[in-house]
């Protein structure tokens, strides 16, 4: 029984497997959100990026944001 009241798996009715596939992919999610971010923000020229109240040096910062959904 101790089982069962400790284990969010069971708790929220998801399998062991799922929980376990669900923790390998989320960071992976995460990982190509961010990539996906960064490259089109880096893709924009100065003048563009200045347009929407960006510069080089905050691309990283916002993108890990932006991905994380802080």
């Amino acid at each position: 029984m101790a089982f069962i009241s400790s284990s969010r798996a069971v708790e929220f009715g998801q399998s062991p497997a799922r929980v376990l596939l669900d923790s390998i992919v989320a960071p992976l999610r995460r990982w190509s959100a961010y990539r996906k971010t960064y490259r089109a923000l880096a893709s924009l020229d100065d003048q563009m990026l200045d347009d929407i109240g960006l510069n080089r040096g905050q691309i990283e910062p916002l993108s890990r944001k932006l991905a994380t959904g802080l």
